[in-house]
């Protein structure tokens, strides 16, 4: 699954004088960067985000919840505490919400979370810590303008409560792609990849895994790519996951077959047909 983030926000304090300073980011750590708990309903369970600061200055910080949604591509949506159907945030409560941390120093938040009675399946939220540089006095320049520029840091831990109790793993693959996509080992490359939409109707994150073949259509497998269990689903969501074919096919028709498992009581499975055809860049490349 993965880890927990970190955001930079920009703000400007503006005062009367001539001079731009930047102020340097606050080295703000946070870990750990995510949190799982295996829970029961109706018990309450108890932890802990160490939070450390600047080796030379001192640091004002906010730690609060905030839910967090997925975009069938992966894309983190931020929203308000509770306003996800699934959020655990309303169940956890922070033994602070805003402290100083002394230079060099670290500030140890206790976090409890109650599981309800008629919990069943997957839960999440963010627990966000955030930065807020304490405010400096302009320089005493009369008649002239300053600009205090500073950089606020949020690390936002990623926390998962799974409740075995009534979990229901369910899905399918709604969809079966191939299309030319950038290649994140070589800048300004792409390369002809299969994009498998996975639907979660269970109530219980899951983490598909298995292949991806691209067969000709007269059956014969050209390729098999196999499918990690990096990408995890959340209960109710859908998420694309991208199988890397290269750009080596001959020209011709093709067919796309992709099988999961993603832990239910069979494998799911999805195809499609392809064309591949070279352009005139191609193919002086092949040469």
């Amino acid at each position: 699954m993965r880890i927990g983030k970190r955001i930079v926000t920009i703000s400007a304090v503006v005062a009367l004088t001539t001079s731009l300073y930047v102020t340097r980011a606050a080295a703000l750590g946070a870990a750990p960067a995510f949190i799982e708990i295996s829970a029961k309903p109706g018990v309450i369970y108890n932890g802990s985000v160490e939070v450390t600061g600047n080796a030379k200055t001192s640091e004002t910080v906010r730690i609060y919840t905030e839910d967090w949604d997925l975009t069938p591509k992966g894309e983190d949506v931020s929203s308000a505490p509770g306003a996800i159907d699934r959020s655990c945030a309303g169940w956890m409560t922070l033994s602070h919400s805003k402290f100083d941390i002394p230079v060099g120093g670290g500030t140890s938040v206790k976090y409890s979370i109650t599981v309800p009675e008629t919990a069943s399946g997957s839960y999440w939220t963010f627990i966000i810590v955030e930065s807020g540089r304490k405010p400096t006095k302009p320089d005493d320049m009369p008649n002239k303008m300053q600009f205090v520029i500073q950089a606020t840091f949020r690390y936002a831990i990623r926390v998962f409560v799974n409740v075995e109790q009534g979990k229901k793993i369910e899905g399918n693959i709604t969809g079966v792609g191939v299309m030319q996509k950038e290649n994140p080992l070589v800048k300004k490359e792409s390369v002809l990849t299969a994009v498998t939409t996975f639907s979660n109707t269970g109530n219980t994150t899951v983490k598909p895994q298995g292949y991806v073949e691209i067969r000709t259509v007269d059956g014969e497998t050209v390729k098999k790519i196999d499918v990690l269990p990096k990408t995890y689903v959340i209960p109710g969501r859908s998420r694309e996951i991208y199988s890397p074919i290269g750009n080596d096919l001959p020209e011709g028709d093709y067919v796309a077959l992709a099988v999961l498992d993603f832990g239910g009581e069979s494998y799911v499975a999805g195809e499609n047909t392809f064309s591949v055809k070279k352009t005139p860049d191609a193919e002086k490349k092949d040469k």
